[in-house]
């Protein structure tokens, strides 16, 4: 069985960055986000888990020191104990 990975691509110096993650299964999700600068570093990352149909929103700027929030790549994968059960962005 396959499994989704999303990756966005952010770039917004002057604005407040939200990223929206669903679980559209009916059991609880767990999933990784990761998020990369510009050189390709790990800025930050985080392990969160959903409720069935929860929707959660992470704001970008609050996990980010400013001088990280310019552009970047937001990786959001599941878990590896849980990958079948994927929440989408």
């Amino acid at each position: 069985m396959g499994f989704y990975v999303d990756y966005l691509i952010y770039g917004f110096p002057s604005h407040n960055f939200t990223l929206e993650v669903m679980n559209v299964k009916n059991h609880s999700a767990q999933y990784t986000i990761t998020v990369h600068d510009c050189d390709g570093s790990q800025s930050w990352q985080g392990v969160r888990s959903l409720a069935p149909y929860q929707t959660e929103r992470i704001n970008i700027d609050h996990v980010l020191p400013p001088e990280k929030r310019r552009e970047g790549l937001i990786i959001v994968e599941p878990t590896e104990f849980n990958k079948n059960e994927y929440p989408l962005c």
